[in-house]
C-alpha cells in the first residue's frame, strides 16, 4: 500500500526513500520484496547495499549475501564498517572460516580493524568458525574493549568448555571498570554450565541480582536450569523452576525432561511431562519428547493420549525423528 503510494507520488526514484523501503521489507521478513525494490533502483549508495546484505544475513540466505558483497565491489561501491557488520554474521552462520578470513583481510586493508563493533563481530565469527585462538588474538589486539567485547570473549571460552578461563575473563572485565550487563552474566553462567562449574554459576546468578541489581530474564533462568540439569542435579533444577517469578516455558521444562531421560529419572520426568502438556505448546518436538518419556515409563495410556492430542492440534511427527535429533534442536 505505502509502496504503491510512493510510486504514484513519484518518489520511487529517490535513493533515500528506496533505502527505507528495502530496510522496511527486510525487517518484515519479506526478502523477495526487498530484492525487487533493490533491483528496480537506478542508483544505489553504500546504505542500499548494507541494507540488502544485512537482509540476506538476517534471513539466513548467506550465499546471496556473499554474492551481493561481491557485486557491490564490482559496481565500484566502497564498503564501510557497517558492510562488514552486515556480512560477518553470515560467516558465523555457515561456520565459513575461509570467507571470514577474506573479509578480515578486507577489514584490515580498509582500516576498520580499530572499530570496536567490527572487532567484536570478528571475535564472534572466529569462535563460531572453530578458531578460539583467533578470537583471543583479535581480543588482545583491540585497544578499546567494551562490555560486548568482553562478553564475546567469555562466550567464546564457554563454547569451547574453557569455564575457568571464562571466569578469569569476567574478573578481568570487572577489574578494568567495565560493568557487566545481562548478556555478560548469561555468557558466564553458560560457560559454567558447559564446564560443570555449578557453584560458580549459581554464585554469578545470585551476584547478578544482589550486587549488580540486574533483573534475571527468562534466558538466565533457562541457563541455570541447564547448569543444574547437566550436572545431574535434577531435583534441584525442578525446585529452581518452581521458584521462578515468571511461568517457565516449554524450552525450560524440555531441557529438564531431556536430562531426566538421560539420567533415568522417572519420577521427575513424569512431573515435568505433565507440566509440558499443560503449557499447550504447539512445538512438535516437545510433544514427541513427552510421548517417548511416557513410553519409556510404560504409560501407554499417556502415549495414546499424547498422540490424540497431537492429532487434534494438527501436529505431525517427522519420519525417522530420533531422540538425538530432538536434543540437537533443543
Amino acid at each position: 500500500m505505502i509502496h504503491c503510494d510512493i510510486v504514484k507520488l513519484g518518489f520511487d526514484s529517490d535513493v533515500i526513500v528506496n533505502n527505507v523501503l528495502v530496510d522496511f521489507y527486510a525487517k518484515c521478513g519479506k526478502i523477495q520484496d526487498a530484492l525487487k525494490v533493490f533491483d528496480s533502483m537506478t542508483a544505489r549508495d553504500v546504505v542500499t547495499w548494507n541494507s540488502i546484505i544485512s537482509a540476506c544475513t538476517h534471513n539466513e540466505d548467506c550465499s546471496l549475501g556473499f554474492r551481493m558483497i561481491l557485486r557491490m565491489r564490482n559496481e565500484g561501491v566502497m564498503p564501510d564498517a557497517a558492510t562488514m557488520l552486515g556480512i560477518l554474521p553470515a560467516c558465523s552462520l555457515l561456520a565459513a572460516k575461509q570467507k571470514g578470513q577474506e573479509i578480515h583481510g578486507c577489514i584490515f586493508r580498509l582500516g576498520f580493524h580499530s572499530d570496536v563493533p567490527v572487532g567484536n563481530a570478528l571475535i564472534e565469527m572466529y569462535s563460531s568458525c572453530g578458531s578460539l585462538e583467533s578470537s583471543i588474538r583479535i581480543f588482545e589486539q583491540m585497544y578499546i574493549k567494551d562490555v560486548v567485547t568482553w562478553t564475546s570473549l567469555i562466550s567464546a571460552y564457554g563454547t569451547y568448555g574453557e569455564g575457568e578461563k571464562a571466569l578469569r575473563a569476567f574478573e578481568e572485565m570487572e577489574a578494568t571498570g567495565v560493568l557487566p550487563d545481562h548478556l555478560a552474566f548469561l555468557a558466564v553462567i553458560y560457560a559454567c554450565s558447559h564446564s560443570g562449574l555449578v557453584e560458580d554459576g549459581l554464585a554469578y546468578f545470585d551476584r547478578m541480582k544482589k550486587h549488580y541489581k540486574v533483573e534475571p530474564r527468562m534466558e538466565h533462568y533457562a541457563c541455570v536450569v541447564d547448569l543444574l540439569s547437566r550436572s545431574g542435579l535434577l531435583a534441584q533444577a525442578e525446585d529452581f523452576i518452581h521458584t521462578m517469578p515468571m511461568k517457565a516455558d516449554a524450552s525450560i521444562w524440555g531441557s529438564l525432561l531431556s536430562a531426566c531421560r538421560e539420567n533415568g529419572e522417572e519420577k521427575i520426568a513424569a512431573h515435568v511431562s505433565e507440566q509440558i502438556v499443560q503449557l499447550n505448546s504447539y512445538d512438535t518436538g516437545y510433544h514427541v519428547l513427552v510421548s517417548n518419556v511416557y513410553a519409556a515409563l510404560g504409560k501407554w495410556d499417556k502415549v495414546r493420549m499424547m498422540r490424540k492430542h497431537m492429532k487434534a492440534k494438527g501436529l505431525t511427527k517427522d519420519p525417522g525423528f530420533s531422540w538425538m535429533e530432538i536434543q540437537k534442536k533443543g
